[in-house]
């Protein structure tokens, strides 16, 4: 197995130590080092010898999206399994794309708008049933790119400072949970592994981990629901953000992500996923 990725992470160091315990083939590239002669794949100069599966990791389809196209592709035409493709990497991580394949397939997500134009503002929060509103960029990960919109003037506000700098984003209805818990679920080749509820910190309305929300094990029945998103992603390794609605006790689907970090799912659920990686039958 190969992995290509630019940064040092918990995934990167325990998938590592599991490697070494069972001699496992693995090698760690960083596609910064990479040239393609050809058929001949270079990693800082040396021959490299593609293995039988590899794996894009983190943002890079993101930040370096044509770069890692090429290579991806180079390694498909020449054999290897990529474990989630270059397609389904690019439509997980941008967020409004990968909602629309979501509710093509009829899963359940929050409502909302996507405007162009402010004088439509006012009509889209009516669309949504009113305040609180959730402002999301297209890209962002770990809480980031979300934003908490309680009225009118912060929204106007909000909306003209992303409009001057072209970033692209939608509005989604607020979805109120107990405690303001999110579920995530970690799927790996067409099946359920662990779940989890995240809870935020005080003042905070997000749950992700990253942010500092705490998380406590799970037996929630979204395992289904998480496995059906994968599919319809078509990744082979990923996460899956849902809330309940604490009104209609209704799951919604909040986000993909096709780069997980394991570190809360292996500390709270005790399962060996880094193991499991490595092991799987791609």
């Amino acid at each position: 197995m190969i992995i290509f990725t630019d940064k040092e992470t918990y995934f990167i160091r325990r998938i590592k130590e599991e490697a070494e315990k069972i001699n496992f083939p693995l090698q760690i590239v960083d596609p910064n080092f990479i040239s393609i002669y050809s058929d001949l794949m270079k990693y800082n100069g040396e021959d490299v010898l593609l293995r039988d599966v590899i794996y894009f990791r983190g943002s890079i389809f993101k930040e370096k999206r044509e770069k890692i196209l090429s290579i991806s592709e180079f390694c498909k035409f020449r054999g290897a399994k990529i474990i989630n493709s270059a397609e389904s990497s690019f439509i997980s991580s941008n967020k409004w794309l990968c909602r629309l394949y979501l509710t093509k397939n009829n899963i359940e997500m929050p409502k909302v708008c996507l405007i162009f134009d402010k004088k439509d503002v006012e009509e889209a929060v009516n669309f949504l049933g009113g305040f609180p509103l959730l402002l999301k960029t297209f890209y962002g990960s770990k809480g980031s790119g979300v934003i908490f919109i309680n009225d009118i003037y912060s929204l106007i506000s909000v909306y003209d400072y992303f409009s001057a700098l072209e970033q692209n984003f939608y509005l989604e209805k607020f979805i109120d949970s107990p405690q303001k818990q999110t579920i995530r679920t970690i799927c790996m080749n067409n099946k359920s592994i662990c779940s989890f509820i995240m809870t935020p910190q005080k003042d905070d309305f997000r749950s992700n981990y990253a942010k500092g929300g705490n998380a406590t094990k799970t037996n929630d029945k979204t395992e289904e629901i998480a496995v059906d998103v994968m599919k319809s992603c078509k990744l082979d390794f990923c996460a899956v953000d849902m809330i309940q609605d604490k009104n209609t006790g209704k799951f919604f689907v909040l986000e993909v992500n096709s780069s997980p970090g394991i570190e809360m799912a292996e500390k709270i659920t005790g399962k060996n996923i880094a193991k499991q990686f490595i092991s799987e039958d791609w």
